[in-house]
């Protein structure tokens, strides 16, 4: 049979709980200043294809193409 868990660990494992709930809420990525912020991005032309095969190759290596 296992030990009973202290009188205060279950209040602890609430407020725990508790802090990582709110953690997680203000970690998630904000929609609407994501969207700002790639907007912000520089536009090129550019054709992968004109590049030398080495610099190619670290593209398709980057983003797993």
């Amino acid at each position: 049979m296992s030990p009973r868990p202290a009188n205060g660990s279950g209040r602890r494992a609430q407020v725990l709980a508790a802090e990582l709930q709110e953690l997680a809420k203000a970690a998630q990525p904000k929609g609407a200043g994501t969207r700002e912020l790639v907007d912000q991005l520089p536009h090129v032309d550019l054709n992968v294809l004109d590049l030398p095969d080495e610099m190619q190759r670290q593209l398709f290596d980057a983003f797993q193409l």
